[in-house]
């Protein structure tokens, strides 16, 4: 009974060793698909494009020439706008990713 007992208990360590393998391994998947993953967020009609990596950090800033004739002000704001729905789009992208991945579970 005893060596029942501890045969039971070596499968359920594999078990549970094979199961953080698995989930590294998806984990390694999941890294390598957001490396370099990029985002583009849009404000005024396409006016103003952010573009932000996969961090969030604004990466690239489109102004279309309409834009100069703006205030100052007006432009600053459409820029943060811009950036926060590629914001917003990476967020979502990250959980489809992660979702795709079986990380979310």
């Amino acid at each position: 009974m005893a060596d029942d007992d501890l045969d039971k208990a070596e499968r359920r360590i594999d078990d549970w060793q094979a199961s953080l393998e698995e989930r590294a391994a998806r984990a390694q998947t999941l890294l390598a698909r957001l490396e370099g993953l990029r985002v583009e967020g849009a404000a005024a009609d396409g006016l103003v494009k952010a573009t932000v990596d996969q961090a969030g950090h604004l990466v690239e800033l489109k102004l279309d020439d309409r834009v100069r004739s703006w205030p100052a002000e007006k432009i600053a704001s459409t820029v943060v706008e811009a950036t926060m729905v590629a914001r917003a789009a990476l967020a979502d992208r990250i959980r489809e990713i992660s979702r795709d991945s079986g990380l979310d579970e």
